[in-house]
């Protein structure tokens, strides 16, 4: 996998490009990337491309111990802790060299319920670099609560605007008015 990324790395290849081929190999040969192969990875892609580049997605449960990382989250026959704790795992992906932090909080993903904000706020507590939040999005107030609240630096959202149950247009003026 090292001289994989190498090579790719030399031929000019995206890091994004480089990234999904290193995890689809290690998929290919393994049951899910080893932990030490996913922070050699962040670790030279930080190393090679600057950590501006580097955005670390983590799909994060509620516990009622804390907060924990989940892998294969798009399969829920494979879906289950992966033995992090969430703060953990932000703090050393950030020293590896994440530039970014884009946290799927599980318990409030797809409800329409709102943000995971005490979660987010504790992410937020040891997270020096930019924080997207994932997850919960139901209605404009959730926007203001999740910035104003959890002090994210961004938050996603998909449905609410497919649908158009939120209309981004009265998003973003209620955002401003809100000053965010």
């Amino acid at each position: 996998l090292r001289l994989a990324a190498a090579e790719l790395m030399q031929g000019g290849t995206p890091p994004r490009v480089v990234i999904q081929e290193c995890v689809r190999l290690a998929e290919r040969f393994g049951s899910a990337p080893s932990a030490r192969f996913v922070n050699g990875v962040i670790d030279a892609l930080a190393r090679r491309f600057g950590s501006q580049c580097i955005v670390v997605g983590i799909d994060s449960q509620t516990t009622p111990t804390g907060y924990r990382v989940h892998r294969y989250t798009g399969d829920p026959s494979r879906s289950g802790d992966s033995g992090r704790d969430t703060l953990a795992w932000v703090r050393e992906a950030i020293d590896r060299g994440a530039g970014e932090i884009v946290l799927n909080c599980m318990s409030s993903d797809g409800v329409r319920r709102g943000y995971d904000l005490a979660q987010l706020a504790a992410v937020r507590d040891c997270c020096r670099v930019p924080l997207v939040a994932s997850g919960g999005a139901g209605s404009v107030q959730h926007f203001v609560d999740v910035f104003v609240q959890a002090r994210v630096d961004a938050a996603l959202a998909a449905s609410v605007f497919h649908s158009g149950e939120i209309v981004v247009r009265e998003l973003k003026q209620t955002l401003i008015a809100a000053g965010v």
